[in-house]
């Protein structure tokens, strides 16, 4: 079977890692991030060449 099956919205919320790979492609990465509040900057790391879906 191909593709991310599991729950990405908890995955997401038990997240403490800064930047954790949950899944590869070729083409794609699907990745969980989790920033300390008033420690991080949200856009410090800009990726032109692809779509990043911020979920605060």
């Amino acid at each position: 079977m191909k593709g991310f099956a599991q729950n990405i919205k908890s995955i997401a919320i038990k997240n403490t890692e800064f930047h954790r790979v949950l899944y590869t492609t070729r083409n794609c990465q699907l990745v969980a991030g989790a920033l300390k509040p008033k420690k991080s900057k949200k856009g410090e790391q800009i990726c032109r060449s692809s779509d990043r879906p911020f979920q605060g």
